[in-house]
């Protein structure tokens, strides 16, 4: 230390020459717009506290959640408590999470109540339009069978009667049309 190479510096046996030890790192700042606010999340990402969920949500659809979440380091349910929807799959994968959906068959006729994590393959294997998705497993569509029984038609197929096609708008409303990927 101080040596040849100068004060704060050293060589080590091979002779290179490392300085910087006694300095500070850089304090990161958040790259957020015009924001430079102290970052808070882990490198490359630097998004201060007030931008996280901002850029969970534009960086999601675009690099998808998995990537965002090594960065944000975080346990899925703080993620989900934090950012909520913001973060979807990426579209290249083209299975997701098991949703509940509602399919109409294209004469407009019957509505069919499943579950799939194919979604977009689901719609062309049934000739239907997907009308809403929920997110649910088997469970949760056991739940809209029973719910709606009193119009089961057969299978998992049901007239489409008023509660069912307001459910229907609710579900839209809450989670946005389904994006077939």
């Amino acid at each position: 230390m101080d040596g040849a190479a100068g004060r704060g510096a050293y060589r080590c046996g091979c002779g290179w020459r490392a300085h910087a030890l006694d300095q500070k790192p850089a304090v990161r700042r958040c790259s957020f717009g015009d924001c430079r606010t102290v970052a808070v999340t882990p490198e490359p990402l630097r998004f201060c506290a007030d931008h996280e969920k901002a850029a969970a949500s534009k960086l999601g659809p675009l690099a998808g959640a998995l990537e965002v979440e090594l960065y944000l380091n975080s346990s899925a349910s703080t993620r989900y408590r934090r950012f909520g929807d913001a973060i979807h799959r990426p579209a290249k994968i083209s299975r997701h999470r098991p949703v509940v959906y509602y399919m109409q068959r294209v004469d407009g006729g019957l509505i069919k109540i499943g579950t799939s994590t194919r979604l977009r393959e689901r719609s062309r294997e049934l000739d239907a339009k997907v009308l809403a998705a929920e997110p649910g497993s088997k469970p949760e569509e056991g739940r809209r069978h029973r719910q709606f029984e009193r119009l089961h038609d057969h299978d998992e197929w049901f007239r489409p009667g008023d509660d069912l096609m307001a459910h229907v708008a609710e579900v839209v409303e809450r989670y946005g049309r389904p994006v077939l990927i």
